[in-house]
């Protein structure tokens, strides 16, 4: 008989799978020698194996009689063993193979007739034998669970969570979540709320203490589906913004921290063909970088440079347009010429507009699209306003198409560096630059 031994479970996760004494009932036995004083060995278990013990180490001498009066109830659970703060082990048959060594498995594996592994939920967290060891860390203890016929997708009872969500939400999972993935487990399955494993690790980041870009980074390449979106409308951008967010006002460190974590997600969410242009506008991640394009500046050039869409992608300029963002964000603030933040916000605008007006070959200009500026820079933004309707109003030169086709087929981001490595002369590659470009490191 090969013999397995369960360690000692942890409070406040998940306890072991439920153990309740035969009808027979249970015999106690104080233990000498090997096992040492103060172990008690109860025997005829109803675990799904036969001749299965547990030995019990009490932590308190006066949990004796209480353990005793449980056991001649015939009521004695794992449960009930973890309220007391006792520290089991159960010792039971294995099918017969090899069985990976591991320094805390998550689950009392219990041998049925078919050669299959049982794995019943634990009856305070319903979270099954598989959920358990992924919380614990257990790639091995997975492999061999899912390998003796543990349901690799099964959601406890409580959140509906897969072990492959809870591998997701944190890095130091990490190994769990790629043995799942390589078992097969279901990338894109989602609970009652909608929610997949990718949605889940990005909601449980936090860009300043969980980083779950691995996760994500693996979630991605193993074929998460990056248009899943919950019964409540959250996307795989929503995280994002709701941490952009979180950087107006806080601490500057932390701020840039947040912002990195968001830069390097956005970028494998694009790299896997993620839409940030979508509407509605609260869940696009373009529409927010415009509204506050001076604040997240580096992130909404990278999106124009990757090539985002400066339009609603779905129903186009009539439902929001990235230039009538940015000229009501230059009109509504009021500053004189000499105001450092008044020309740094006027410098960003002409960037960002010309990234703009080099996405397309068409430009595209809302309707109604006027403006009313005021204050000591009000002719300039005119003029910006102008120069955009007169190139709307005339064809494209030649010059101007040349331009926006070598960026084009540049991107994705970053299109400057890729501007500059060209065997072009200098002044050429002055003119294919967008205006003011500096390099999105420095920014970041």
């Amino acid at each position: 008989m090969q013999v397995f031994e369960l360690p000692q479970y942890v409070a406040g996760h998940a306890s072991p799978p439920h153990v309740r004494t035969g009808a027979e009932g249970a015999r106690l036995r104080e233990g000498q020698g090997a096992q040492g004083a103060g172990c008690y060995e109860v025997s005829h278990l109803e675990t799904g194996c036969e001749n299965v013990a547990v030995t019990v180490r009490l932590q308190e001498p006066s949990l004796e009689v209480p353990l005793r009066s449980s056991l001649r109830r015939g009521a004695l659970s794992y449960s009930s063993i973890l309220q007391k703060r006792l520290k089991p082990r159960l010792r039971g048959c294995l099918p017969p193979g090899p069985c990976p060594r591991s320094d805390s498995s998550a689950c009392a594996l219990a041998s049925a007739g078919d050669g299959s592994v049982r794995t019943p939920h634990d009856p305070v967290t319903y979270y099954t034998a598989l959920h358990i060891a992924v919380l614990r860390n257990q790639p091995d203890m997975v492999e061999l669970l899912v390998r003796h016929g543990a349901d690799i997708n099964r959601r406890d009872r409580i959140h509906e969570s897969s072990p492959l969500d809870l591998a997701s939400e944190e890095p130091e999972r990490l190994p769990c979540l790629q043995r799942l993935l390589d078992l097969g487990a279901d990338v894109n399955a989602a609970d009652k709320h909608g929610k997949t494993a990718l949605l889940h690790a990005l909601a449980s980041s936090d860009g300043v203490q969980i980083y779950n870009t691995e996760n994500i980074r693996l979630l991605l390449e193993g074929g998460a589906d990056v248009k899943a979106t919950t019964k409540d409308g959250d996307t795989v951008f929503t995280c994002i913004i709701f941490l952009l967010g979180e950087t107006v006002g806080g601490d500057k460190e932390e701020a840039q921290m947040i912002s990195r974590f968001c830069f390097q997600v956005t970028q494998l969410l694009l790299a896997h063909g993620a839409d940030p242009s979508e509407c509605p506008a609260h869940e696009s991640l373009t529409h927010i970088c415009l509204k506050s394009f001076k604040l997240h500046f580096p992130l909404l050039r990278f999106l124009l440079e990757s090539g985002a869409a400066y339009n609603c992608s779905l129903h186009g300029a009539s439902c929001w347009s990235g230039f009538h963002i940015i000229f009501e964000r230059l009109c509504s603030h009021t500053g004189c010429a000499e105001d450092e933040s008044h020309m740094d916000l006027l410098r960003k605008a002409e960037t960002v507009l010309d990234l703009m007006v080099t996405n397309s070959q068409k430009l595209q200009l809302p309707e109604n699209f006027d403006i009313h500026p005021v204050g000591s820079l009000a002719e300039k933004i005119q003029a910006l306003h102008c120069s955009l309707r007169q190139l709307e109003s005339y064809p494209p030169s030649l010059k101007h198409l040349c331009r926006v086709y070598i960026r084009l087929h540049l991107q994705p981001w970053p299109v400057d560096v890729k501007v500059k490595a060209l065997p072009l002369p200098d002044r050429l590659k002055w003119y294919l630059l967008s205006e003011h470009s500096g390099t999105v490191e420095e920014d970041i």
